[in-house]
């Protein structure tokens, strides 16, 4: 396979060895008898601008048999000897392991530091410099075409806010989205609304509460699915069922104060449409810290569409310690933005304001990217930040930063989460509504 490789090289000059890079193909791919002539390949290409021709070669290495290739078979033995490579970074890593001798009191963090080093080598040739005018990409960018025109330019989840959705046509694949908001204003409500019409659109899910206990989470979800099945026309049929469905509350289902008969049909409706689409991380039933490398690893075992954090800051660093340093903050979005790019996933995380943006400041009621507590490297990471917040039943947002077009200020929403309500209002409606407060 080596000889073949080298062979390849040497016959077809800078273009086959150009080739070869772009694979990611270096030294470490090669067994260490071949090892010697790819340095020497890389030396000469490096020193005089060009790959050594055969003359050259074999006066250096006279008794290397080259070899007949049959380019077709190329790929073929590129892939192996990238798999062959990591293989041998497997072992390594297995093996290091195991002498390394962890004790048992620091067994969590010896597993973390595990999962990091087999996330790296799993990622390794996952991504490469791409010809942009070459016939591969266009045939890719011609199938993200024809994938746009199904869905007219939208992203892979409108989120339900139509203002935002109409400025963003939705949140789209490879980007990292912030939910920016003071303490208690409703950001975890905005993300399950999110999640709702994610699944809805047949989205697969990641869901991170690192805040709430998941019955408590899934309390709310249920009531935003409640609010829908009593609008959706296929349970018309059905008047009874959707009448009590109706005067079913988030504080009920709190406190234990439902029908149990209706509740039952109700969640077999759910578990049959959704089954399988929304995994939750329970943080009750895990000693280990929830870490960046966590994730990826989540998100590698059960390759979701959307992720979604609650919130970011509860995150760990590598080890368990808090998040609260600007650098590790840095190193977390910048995790997470290229989970997101390598995976084709849409990541969503929810952050607070800083004290600067928590006083009541009559003149930032919306808080704007530079308010973000922890540093600017969250707002230089994401690609949308949505702000917003809350005075009684009436939620506002804004549309702060977006990579893709352009922003837009506060939106009305109103807000009755007891119901499982979030209805953006127009600017009609808004001004009769507050027509009729004035009288």
């Amino acid at each position: 396979m080596d000889r073949v490789l080298i062979s390849h090289v040497i016959k077809g000059g800078d273009k086959k060895y150009a080739e070869l890079l772009q694979h990611g193909i270096g030294q470490e791919h090669f067994d260490q008898e071949f090892r010697k002539q790819w340095q020497f390949i890389a030396r000469t290409k490096k020193q005089h601008g060009h790959v050594p021709d055969r003359t050259l070669f074999k006066e250096r290495y006279p008794r290397f048999r080259l070899v007949k290739v049959n380019p077709e078979q190329v790929p073929s033995y590129l892939d192996y000897v990238k798999k062959r490579a990591r293989y041998g970074q497997l072992i390594e890593v297995i093996d290091s392991a195991a002498k390394r001798g962890i004790d048992i009191d620091n067994v969590d963090t010896g597993i973390e530091d595990l999962i990091t080093q087999l996330s790296n080598i799993y990622m390794q040739d996952k991504h490469h410099i791409v010809d942009v005018f070459g016939k591969q990409f266009s045939r890719e960018i011609l199938a993200d075409q024809r994938q746009r025109a199904k869905t007219n330019g939208h992203g892979s989840i409108l989120t339900g806010l139509t203002r935002f959705d109409e400025a963003t046509k939705g949140i789209h694949r490879k980007d990292l989205m912030t939910v920016l908001g003071r303490v208690g204003k409703g950001k975890s409500w905005l993300s399950l609304l999110f999640l709702k019409n994610a699944l809805a659109a047949g989205n697969k899910c990641l869901l991170y509460p690192l805040e709430m206990g998941i019955e408590d989470v899934m309390y709310r979800l249920y009531i935003l699915f409640c609010s829908d099945l009593c609008q959706d026309p296929r349970y018309d049929e059905v008047p009874d069922f959707i009448r009590k469905l109706k005067t079913v509350r988030n504080t009920e289902m709190m406190r234990g104060h439902v029908d149990i008969d209706t509740f039952k049909k109700f969640l077999r409706i759910v578990n049959s449409e959704y089954e399988g689409k929304l995994l939750a991380a329970d943080v009750t039933k895990t000693r280990f810290a929830y870490t960046p490398e966590r994730v990826a690893a989540d998100i590698e075992m059960y390759q979701p569409d959307f992720v979604v954090i609650d919130y970011l800051t509860l995150l760990k660093k590598r080890g368990g310690g808090p998040s609260t340093d600007w650098q590790i903050i840095q190193e977390m979005t910048s995790t997470l933005k290229t989970l997101a790019m390598q995976y084709d996933i849409c990541v969503q995380i929810n952050v607070q304001a800083n004290r600067q943006a928590s006083k009541n400041n009559a003149n930032i009621f919306l808080p704007r990217p530079e308010h973000i507590a922890f540093g600017d490297s969250i707002a230089h990471d994401s690609d949308v930040i949505i702000s917003m917040n809350r005075e009684d039943n009436a939620l506002y947002y804004a549309l702060v930063k977006n990579r893709h077009g352009r922003e837009f200020g506060k939106t009305h929403v109103l807000f009755n989460p007891d119901q499982g309500e979030l209805i953006e209002m127009n600017l009609d409606e808004e001004a009769a509504m507050l027509g009729e407060e004035d009288e």
